[in-house]
């Protein structure tokens, strides 16, 4: 009965073993100076809403177009706003005779991402610390889009 108890312990103890070399390496502990995982606040830092609101200035960078004959521009200004968390912009769409522009009006949620459709055209992305980025699309173009808050 002894031995029957000592091969079973044996048994757990090579089980173990195996399993633990079946983990994979593991990493390294991070060094003193590296930074925080993105997921986690760094201590000390305040939690809650991403700030957002202000006037953004930026560029809308043209990436495609429902139509090869229909001219949409390659980089153009753009100034967003946003009050009390939400996102207000119009795409001007001169491209577009029956309808030359877009409204977009979303709520920016805590994170800082947005979200508008109107009709067929969207505007989504994501704004923090002063910038925005994020992409559209109208009725006949699609672009990629960068901006900066503006003043405080």
């Amino acid at each position: 009965m002894r031995v029957a108890s000592v091969r079973f312990g044996l048994a757990c103890i090579g089980l173990a073993a195996l399993a633990a070399g079946c983990a994979g390496p593991q990493s390294p502990p991070p060094s003193a100076g590296a930074a925080l995982p993105s997921a986690a606040p760094p201590p000390g830092a305040a939690s809650g809403p991403v700030p957002v609101d202000g006037t953004y200035l930026g560029a809308r960078q043209f990436i495609s177009s429902s139509n090869a004959g229909v001219l949409c521009g390659s980089r153009d200004d753009m100034t967003v706003t946003i009050r009390g968390r939400m996102l207000h912009y119009v795409l001007p769409q001169p491209e577009v005779p029956y309808m030359p522009t877009r409204a977009f009006d979303a709520p920016v949620d805590k994170d800082g991402f947005f979200s508008a459709a109107s009709g067929a055209a969207y505007m989504r992305g994501q704004v923090g610390n002063g910038h925005m980025q994020g992409s559209m699309s109208g009725d006949a173009c699609a672009y990629q889009f960068q901006a900066d808050r503006s003043g405080p």
